[in-house]
Protein backbone atom coordinates (compact mmCIF):
# COMPACT_ATOMS: atom_id res chain seq x y z
CA UNK A 1 0.00 0.00 0.00
CA UNK A 2 0.77 3.89 -0.42
CA UNK A 3 0.40 5.77 2.84
CA UNK A 4 0.65 9.32 2.19
CA UNK A 5 0.60 12.04 5.28
CA UNK A 6 0.20 15.58 5.11
CA UNK A 7 2.65 17.49 7.50
CA UNK A 8 2.67 21.37 8.46
CA UNK A 9 5.42 20.32 10.98
CA UNK A 10 2.99 20.51 14.31
CA UNK A 11 2.94 17.92 16.70
CA UNK A 12 -0.17 16.35 15.40
CA UNK A 13 1.19 16.05 12.50
CA UNK A 14 4.64 14.27 13.75
CA UNK A 15 2.37 12.05 16.00
CA UNK A 16 0.16 11.15 12.50
CA UNK A 17 3.72 10.21 10.59
CA UNK A 18 4.85 7.70 13.21
CA UNK A 19 1.77 6.22 13.52
CA UNK A 20 1.97 6.26 9.28
CA UNK A 21 4.87 4.35 9.45
CA UNK A 22 4.30 1.89 11.88
CA UNK A 23 1.38 1.38 9.54
CA UNK A 24 3.49 1.01 6.28
CA UNK A 25 5.79 -1.17 8.25
CA UNK A 26 3.57 -3.53 8.93
CA UNK A 27 1.99 -3.78 6.00
CA UNK A 28 4.71 -5.21 4.07
CA UNK A 29 6.13 -3.82 0.62
CA UNK A 30 4.17 -0.67 1.35
CA UNK A 31 5.57 3.13 0.84
CA UNK A 32 5.67 6.32 2.64
CA UNK A 33 5.35 9.76 1.24
CA UNK A 34 5.33 13.27 3.27
CA UNK A 35 3.92 16.17 1.70
CA UNK A 36 3.94 19.47 2.89
CA UNK A 37 2.44 22.31 1.38
CA UNK A 38 3.47 25.90 1.19
CA UNK A 39 0.18 27.87 1.17
CA UNK A 40 1.10 31.57 -0.56
CA UNK A 41 -0.75 34.36 1.23
CA UNK A 42 -1.38 35.95 -2.15
CA UNK A 43 -2.66 34.40 -5.50
CA UNK A 44 0.24 34.27 -8.43
CA UNK A 45 -2.14 36.96 -10.19
CA UNK A 46 -1.62 39.34 -7.52
CA UNK A 47 0.81 42.17 -8.28
CA UNK A 48 2.94 41.69 -5.33
CA UNK A 49 2.96 37.97 -6.18
CA UNK A 50 6.92 38.07 -7.61
CA UNK A 51 8.16 39.99 -4.34
CA UNK A 52 7.59 37.07 -2.39
CA UNK A 53 8.72 34.19 -4.88
CA UNK A 54 12.10 34.53 -3.18
CA UNK A 55 10.41 33.87 0.56
CA UNK A 56 8.31 30.99 -1.19
CA UNK A 57 11.32 29.67 -2.33
CA UNK A 58 13.50 30.14 1.04
CA UNK A 59 10.04 28.40 2.46
CA UNK A 60 10.37 25.16 0.06
CA UNK A 61 13.80 24.77 1.62
CA UNK A 62 13.58 24.76 4.79
CA UNK A 63 10.78 22.31 4.27
CA UNK A 64 12.94 20.22 2.02
CA UNK A 65 15.58 19.44 4.33
CA UNK A 66 12.97 18.73 7.48
CA UNK A 67 11.15 16.22 5.36
CA UNK A 68 14.82 14.82 4.16
CA UNK A 69 15.96 14.12 7.42
CA UNK A 70 12.55 12.93 8.42
CA UNK A 71 12.32 10.57 5.73
CA UNK A 72 15.91 9.38 6.55
CA UNK A 73 14.75 8.47 10.37
CA UNK A 74 12.04 6.71 9.43
CA UNK A 75 13.13 4.64 6.77
CA UNK A 76 15.91 3.58 9.17
CA UNK A 77 13.55 2.80 12.47
CA UNK A 78 10.85 1.42 10.29
CA UNK A 79 12.79 -0.26 7.18
CA UNK A 80 10.48 1.28 4.63
CA UNK A 81 10.70 3.37 1.61
CA UNK A 82 9.82 7.10 2.41
CA UNK A 83 10.04 9.57 0.19
CA UNK A 84 8.76 13.33 0.09
CA UNK A 85 7.01 16.22 -1.90
CA UNK A 86 6.60 19.96 -1.60
CA UNK A 87 3.19 22.11 -3.36
CA UNK A 88 2.59 24.94 -3.58
CA UNK A 89 -1.08 26.24 -3.35
CA UNK A 90 -4.41 25.09 -1.25
CA UNK A 91 -3.93 22.85 1.16
CA UNK A 92 -6.59 20.86 0.23
CA UNK A 93 -6.70 20.82 -3.56
CA UNK A 94 -2.75 20.19 -2.98
CA UNK A 95 -3.13 17.32 -1.05
CA UNK A 96 -5.83 15.51 -3.27
CA UNK A 97 -3.63 16.16 -6.47
CA UNK A 98 -0.78 14.51 -4.56
CA UNK A 99 -2.67 11.68 -3.09
CA UNK A 100 -3.85 11.38 -6.72
CA UNK A 101 -0.53 11.29 -8.48
CA UNK A 102 0.89 9.35 -5.73
CA UNK A 103 -1.87 6.84 -5.98
CA UNK A 104 -2.27 6.93 -2.20
CA UNK A 105 -4.35 3.43 -0.51
CA UNK A 106 -4.77 5.68 2.62
CA UNK A 107 -4.09 9.35 3.81
CA UNK A 108 -2.96 9.53 7.61
CA UNK A 109 -3.93 13.04 9.24
CA UNK A 110 -3.56 14.67 12.51
CA UNK A 111 -5.85 16.12 14.78
CA UNK A 112 -5.14 18.71 17.35
CA UNK A 113 -6.73 18.47 21.30
CA UNK A 114 -9.79 16.80 23.04
CA UNK A 115 -12.00 18.25 20.50
CA UNK A 116 -10.61 16.11 17.62
CA UNK A 117 -13.04 14.74 16.30
CA UNK A 118 -15.04 17.51 16.30
CA UNK A 119 -12.17 19.78 14.29
CA UNK A 120 -12.15 16.29 12.25
CA UNK A 121 -15.95 16.43 11.23
CA UNK A 122 -16.44 20.55 10.75
CA UNK A 123 -14.30 22.88 9.09
CA UNK A 124 -10.91 21.45 9.62
CA UNK A 125 -8.76 20.58 6.76
CA UNK A 126 -9.09 16.91 7.98
CA UNK A 127 -12.71 17.56 7.33
CA UNK A 128 -12.20 18.69 3.94
CA UNK A 129 -10.07 16.24 2.97
CA UNK A 130 -12.20 13.39 4.33
CA UNK A 131 -15.06 14.32 1.81
CA UNK A 132 -13.05 15.28 -1.20
CA UNK A 133 -10.00 12.43 -0.71
CA UNK A 134 -10.13 9.65 -3.68
CA UNK A 135 -8.88 7.08 -0.82
CA UNK A 136 -8.96 6.18 2.93
CA UNK A 137 -8.32 8.37 5.58
CA UNK A 138 -7.35 7.72 8.90
CA UNK A 139 -7.53 10.65 11.06
CA UNK A 140 -5.31 10.38 14.19
CA UNK A 141 -5.63 12.41 17.36
CA UNK A 142 -2.44 13.24 19.36
CA UNK A 143 -2.86 11.59 22.14
CA UNK A 144 -3.81 8.37 20.43
CA UNK A 145 -1.80 5.08 20.72
CA UNK A 146 0.48 4.53 18.60
CA UNK A 147 -0.46 0.63 18.60
CA UNK A 148 -1.92 -0.45 15.58
CA UNK A 149 -5.24 -1.68 15.81
CA UNK A 150 -6.29 -5.45 17.14
CA UNK A 151 -9.89 -4.28 17.07
CA UNK A 152 -11.48 -2.44 14.71
CA UNK A 153 -15.14 -1.34 14.02
CA UNK A 154 -17.03 -0.74 11.45
CA UNK A 155 -20.40 1.62 11.30
CA UNK A 156 -22.33 1.07 8.49
CA UNK A 157 -25.90 1.36 7.26
CA UNK A 158 -24.96 -1.80 5.21
CA UNK A 159 -26.81 -0.16 1.67
CA UNK A 160 -24.15 2.16 0.58
CA UNK A 161 -21.14 -0.31 1.37
CA UNK A 162 -19.06 -0.38 -1.62
CA UNK A 163 -17.56 -3.98 -2.04
CA UNK A 164 -14.14 -2.74 -3.38
CA UNK A 165 -13.67 -0.52 -0.43
CA UNK A 166 -14.44 -3.76 1.81
CA UNK A 167 -12.10 -5.68 -0.02
CA UNK A 168 -9.33 -2.88 1.19
CA UNK A 169 -10.52 -3.00 4.64
CA UNK A 170 -10.70 -6.51 4.85
CA UNK A 171 -7.24 -6.56 3.53
CA UNK A 172 -6.02 -4.28 5.98
CA UNK A 173 -7.96 -6.29 8.59
CA UNK A 174 -6.09 -9.41 7.74
CA UNK A 175 -2.53 -8.06 7.86
CA UNK A 176 -2.90 -6.38 10.86
CA UNK A 177 -4.92 -9.69 12.14
CA UNK A 178 -7.21 -7.31 13.49
CA UNK A 179 -11.05 -8.39 14.62
CA UNK A 180 -13.48 -6.95 12.35
CA UNK A 181 -16.99 -5.91 13.85
CA UNK A 182 -19.52 -5.02 11.63
CA UNK A 183 -22.38 -2.35 13.68
CA UNK A 184 -25.49 -1.17 12.74
CA UNK A 185 -27.18 1.68 14.98
CA UNK A 186 -30.97 1.04 15.02
CA UNK A 187 -33.71 2.73 16.45
CA UNK A 188 -35.30 -0.55 17.32
CA UNK A 189 -34.83 -4.23 16.69
CA UNK A 190 -36.52 -4.77 13.41
CA UNK A 191 -36.48 -7.96 10.86
CA UNK A 192 -35.07 -6.32 7.98
CA UNK A 193 -31.76 -5.04 9.81
CA UNK A 194 -31.11 -8.92 10.76
CA UNK A 195 -32.36 -9.39 6.82
CA UNK A 196 -29.78 -6.59 5.95
CA UNK A 197 -27.16 -8.72 8.05
CA UNK A 198 -27.84 -11.90 6.41
CA UNK A 199 -27.27 -10.57 3.30
CA UNK A 200 -24.16 -8.26 4.11
CA UNK A 201 -22.37 -11.45 6.06
CA UNK A 202 -23.12 -13.73 2.59
CA UNK A 203 -21.33 -10.95 0.48
CA UNK A 204 -18.30 -10.83 2.58
CA UNK A 205 -17.77 -14.58 2.98
CA UNK A 206 -18.32 -14.73 -0.84
CA UNK A 207 -16.62 -12.02 -2.33
CA UNK A 208 -13.68 -10.96 0.10
CA UNK A 209 -10.59 -12.34 2.24
CA UNK A 210 -11.96 -11.61 5.33
CA UNK A 211 -11.76 -13.58 8.45
CA UNK A 212 -15.64 -14.10 9.42
CA UNK A 213 -16.60 -10.39 10.78
CA UNK A 214 -18.65 -10.32 14.03
CA UNK A 215 -21.95 -8.48 13.58
CA UNK A 216 -24.21 -6.35 15.67
CA UNK A 217 -27.37 -4.36 15.95
CA UNK A 218 -26.69 -1.71 18.42
CA UNK A 219 -30.56 -0.65 19.61
CA UNK A 220 -30.28 2.86 20.81
CA UNK A 221 -32.17 5.96 20.07
CA UNK A 222 -29.21 8.00 20.07
CA UNK A 223 -26.56 6.75 17.25
CA UNK A 224 -23.69 8.31 19.22
CA UNK A 225 -24.89 6.55 22.43
CA UNK A 226 -25.01 3.74 20.16
CA UNK A 227 -21.59 3.84 19.30
CA UNK A 228 -19.90 5.26 22.17
CA UNK A 229 -21.34 2.23 24.39
CA UNK A 230 -20.24 -0.31 21.66
CA UNK A 231 -16.20 1.06 21.75
CA UNK A 232 -16.54 1.61 25.11
CA UNK A 233 -17.69 -2.18 26.13
CA UNK A 234 -15.33 -3.70 23.23
CA UNK A 235 -12.46 -2.01 23.45
CA UNK A 236 -12.41 -1.09 20.13
CA UNK A 237 -8.99 0.72 18.61
CA UNK A 238 -10.08 1.79 15.25
CA UNK A 239 -13.55 2.98 13.93
CA UNK A 240 -14.35 2.71 10.18
CA UNK A 241 -17.25 4.65 8.77
CA UNK A 242 -18.65 3.79 6.06
CA UNK A 243 -21.50 6.16 4.43
CA UNK A 244 -20.77 6.75 0.52
CA UNK A 245 -24.05 9.28 0.27
CA UNK A 246 -23.24 12.60 1.07
CA UNK A 247 -26.80 12.97 2.53
CA UNK A 248 -26.41 10.02 4.64
CA UNK A 249 -23.07 10.57 5.90
CA UNK A 250 -24.25 14.56 7.15
CA UNK A 251 -27.03 12.68 8.84
CA UNK A 252 -24.88 10.18 10.47
CA UNK A 253 -22.80 12.53 11.49
CA UNK A 254 -24.70 15.74 13.00
CA UNK A 255 -22.69 18.07 15.30
CA UNK A 256 -24.74 16.84 18.40
CA UNK A 257 -23.45 13.12 17.56
CA UNK A 258 -20.00 15.03 17.04
CA UNK A 259 -20.49 16.68 20.41
CA UNK A 260 -20.99 13.47 22.45
CA UNK A 261 -17.81 11.61 20.92
CA UNK A 262 -15.82 14.44 21.30
CA UNK A 263 -14.45 12.45 24.35
CA UNK A 264 -13.35 9.41 22.26
CA UNK A 265 -10.76 11.95 20.32
CA UNK A 266 -8.16 8.86 21.61
CA UNK A 267 -9.68 6.82 18.76
CA UNK A 268 -8.22 6.97 15.77
CA UNK A 269 -11.11 7.02 13.10
CA UNK A 270 -11.01 5.71 9.53
CA UNK A 271 -13.02 7.13 6.84
CA UNK A 272 -14.29 5.47 3.86
CA UNK A 273 -14.43 8.31 0.62
CA UNK A 274 -17.63 9.59 0.23
CA UNK A 275 -19.32 10.41 -2.70
CA UNK A 276 -20.41 14.19 -3.68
Amino acid sequence: MRVLVPTDFSESASHAIRYAAKLASALKGSSLMLVHVVQPSVSRNNIVYPLITEELARFRKEASEKLSNQCDLLAEENRIDCDFQIATGDVIKEIGNVARAYDADIIVMGTEGATGIEKLMFGSNTSAVIETAPCFVIAVPENASLSLPKKIALATDYENMDIDDLKKLCGLCNVLKAELTVIHVSKESRKSDRDLIEDFSRMVANETTCSQPYYYVVVNEDAAKGIESFIESNEIELIVLSTHKRSAFSKLWHPSLTKKLVHRSKLPLLSIPVEG
